[in-house]
């Protein structure tokens, strides 16, 4: 698995490969490096499994030790689902299909899971189990982060037009969602045998929004650098009993989040000339995800017995460079460490579900 790109294990085929080169040439066109997927050549040697799931790609440790983590990058895949590209393919139209694959990738995260994956050896030195679930097929197949089987197969982009591939979609959707199932069932049997603590979400979004979407409360506007989400939706509308802690809506307490918002802007302060605000849940709300712990009903008992969520989106502007990639890796270890430190100040009980 030397160089893992694009395809995880590569497919065959001049227009597999042509499309992979292509969307490379998008993505360094926009963020100034070409985004994909690496690992270690030599994964086993270091101790470290990758292994291909599905549609996706997931890693971690062979002996955890110390706390276990979790990070998920679901919509960074640049992959085609295969058959798409079984017919004859212009070059004109592979390269069309290839700059909306890009404009659809939350660039800039693809680099944050090679560099986590890279860096597991390392982390379980300091007591920490990392593992990194990468959804390898683009978001324009197939939404990794979505629980309704209409939002996983979208027949229309977020950005752009599906008409080269809609008919695809169409005939073949149910049977590509074959691809997503899989990893979408090892990551939450991570979640559930493993129990981490955490589970670290990470998300770009565009310098201005790109389309009308329910969950968006200003589709066409300038996004902030960054943001945070606290409230889990519901797929029936329903909201706790007024007994219950306010805190059962959210991903995790809303203070968690706020302190980590706090830690964002900190961070992204000198990348403005005044402190940017962070805030939380605006303009994105978060529609229902199929991770386990992130749905909400009535009485708060989806998410008894399951991590915290801890979801954020940055501005794709701000992550250019393969240096500034390296740079916000240093702002998620800060993150880490702090939401860990609260884990353990809200629940003491913690210490036990730790892996050793």
């Amino acid at each position: 698995m030397t160089g893992l790109r694009m395809n995880g294990l590569r497919m065959d085929g001049d227009a597999t490969r042509r499309l992979a080169e292509l969307v490379a040439t998008h993505s360094a066109n926009v963020m100034g490096f070409a985004d994909h997927l690496e690992v270690p050549a030599d994964p086993e040697r270091l101790d470290v499994w990758v292994r291909r799931v599905g549609g996706g790609v997931i890693a971690g440790p062979r002996q955890p030790r110390g706390r276990i983590e979790l990070h998920v990058i679901p919509h960074s895949g640049t992959e085609a689902p295969p058959g798409l590209l079984a017919g004859r393919w212009r070059d004109a139209d592979l390269g069309t299909l290839a700059e909306l694959i890009a404009r659809n990738s939350d660039l800039g995260t693809a680099r944050i899971a090679s560099k986590l994956i890279q860096a597991i050896p390392c982390a379980l030195l300091g007591g920490r189990s990392v593992h990194v679930a990468y959804f390898a097929i683009s978001r324009l197949f197939l939404d990794a982060n979505r629980l309704l089987a209409t939002d996983q197969v979208p027949l229309r982009p977020y950005s752009g037009s599906a008409s080269d591939y809609h008919d695809f979609l169409r005939r073949h959707g149910d049977a590509l969602r074959e691809s997503l199932l899989p990893w979408l069932d090892e990551v939450n049997a991570l979640i559930r045998d493993l129990r981490p603590p955490v589970v670290y979400h990470h998300h770009t979004y565009d310098v201005v929004g790109q389309a009308a979407r329910p969950w968006d409360a200003d589709a066409f506007g300038l996004r902030p650098l960054a943001q945070v989400f606290w409230q889990r939706p519901s797929l029936n509308g329903v909201r706790p009993a007024a007994a219950a802690a306010v805190d059962e809506r959210g991903f995790a307490p809303r203070a968690v989040l706020e302190a980590m918002a706090e830690i964002i802007a900190g961070a992204l302060a000198g990348r403005t000339r005044q402190r940017p605000s962070v805030r939380l849940d605006h303009p994105l709300m978060t529609p229902p995800m199929p991770y386990l712990g992130c749905i909400l009903d009535s009485g708060g008992t989806e998410s008894r017995g399951h991590p915290w969520h801890v979801i954020y989106e940055l501005r794709k502007d701000l992550l250019n460079h393969p240096l500034a990639v390296d740079a916000w890796l240093a702002v998620i270890d800060t993150i880490v460490s702090a939401v860990d430190r609260l884990r353990q100040r809200h629940d003491p009980s913690i210490s036990n579900q730790l892996l050793y």
